[in-house]
């Protein structure tokens, strides 16, 4: 008989004399991270923060994007136990105390490599090695958004001065690219979450697809006035802004909504002979494929445009599961 239990946890980390650091937990010469049981009426995310801060006094919010995953075994009296665990990563300050609980006999702050010594379960390394590669990503789309929350200096700049930054995992396998944010957008400084967005989302559901696996951006990050279309001249200033975005996260697959965004990844022009199928990428050299179809905001213009946004996701389910199946297949190989 085997039996399920489900925890969740958060991987810490600190920057100290310009090294990395994360946290370690021992139990005598076992290697631990913060993490323990979700307990009733709690879910991942509020369970992680509890038992983290149970077992090191430290309370702090995880990024809302970042997921590694821990299975392992465990035996018990009668049954075996299999145990799924969630871990999310946090960022405290250099000065954070750590008061570990009476279940641990020290804690001691790594760097990658002195992980890398330390630990013996190929699972824990595995968690370092993601959490490292994320947040080297994460930091350098704080940089790019840093650099192009600067253009409305310009002169001659006619968008909205508020800049909307991507949303979503920064190593994300999918990634969406919109025409440009619209007016709850630049109100809210968040991509996709006024009438088109909500109809996204409904559309994702139907792929199979989380809105929070997928990293969410637009060819212009800027509102126009009075919700036009951008310029030629607007998607030439910050085109290479999305050439970085793009690069830095990585994704496999591209969902270009709309003949702005899939006009700049395809080259192609006339949306209505070319949605619901996968094409190259030719913005620049990345390992990725576009899918292309209409702009939510069409469907919630024209009701008469859903079912056709509907039957181009229900391919895009397809696709997706046909990208993982090879995922797998590929992973599986590796492991050998």
């Amino acid at each position: 008989m085997v039996k399920f239990e489900y925890s969740s946890g958060i991987l810490f980390y600190k920057y100290a004399g310009g090294r990395r650091l994360f946290l370690i937990l021992k139990r005598g010469k076992s290697i631990d991270i913060p993490k323990g049981h979700i307990e009733s009426g709690e879910n991942i995310y509020t369970a992680a923060i509890r038992e983290s801060f149970e077992e090191t006094g430290i309370k702090s919010e995880p990024d809302p994007f970042f997921r590694h995953y821990l299975t392992y075994w465990l035996k018990g009296k009668d049954d075996a136990i299999k145990k799924k665990v969630t871990m999310f990563i946090a960022r405290v300050s250099p000065s954070v105390e750590v008061r570990i609980s009476d279940e641990h006999s020290s804690s001691e702050w790594m760097d990658k490599e002195e992980c890398m010594k330390a630990m013996h379960f190929k699972q824990h390394i595995q968690l370092i090695n993601h959490a490292d590669l994320y947040i080297n990503k994460k930091e350098e789309l704080d940089k790019i958004n840093a650099d192009y929350a600067r253009l409305p200096k310009k002169d001659g700049f006619a968008l909205s001065h508020r800049f909307v930054p991507g949303e979503g995992p920064c190593d994300a396998e999918i990634m969406i690219i919109g025409q440009a944010p619209g007016a709850n957008e630049d109100l809210h400084l968040r991509p996709f979450i006024g009438r088109a967005g909500r109809l996204l989302d409904t559309m994702l559901k139907h792929a199979s697809l989380r809105r929070k696996d997928i990293y969410i951006t637009s060819v212009v990050q800027f509102f126009p006035p009075e919700n036009r279309q951008p310029t030629k001249e607007e998607i030439e200033m910050c085109l290479p802004f999305l050439k970085r975005e793009i690069s830095v996260v990585g994704p496999k697959l591209i969902i270009c909504l709309g003949r702005v965004s899939s006009k700049l990844l395809t080259g192609f022009d006339d949306i209505r002979e070319i949605h619901g199928k996968c094409y190259p990428v030719k913005l620049l050299e990345v390992p990725a494929e576009c899918f292309v179809t209409m702009h939510p905001a069409a469907g919630v213009r024209f009701k008469k445009n859903i079912p056709l946004i509907r039957r181009d996701f229900a391919k895009l389910k397809n696709i997706v599961k046909e990208m993982n199946s090879k995922k797998d297949k590929s992973e599986s190989k590796e492991s050998q």
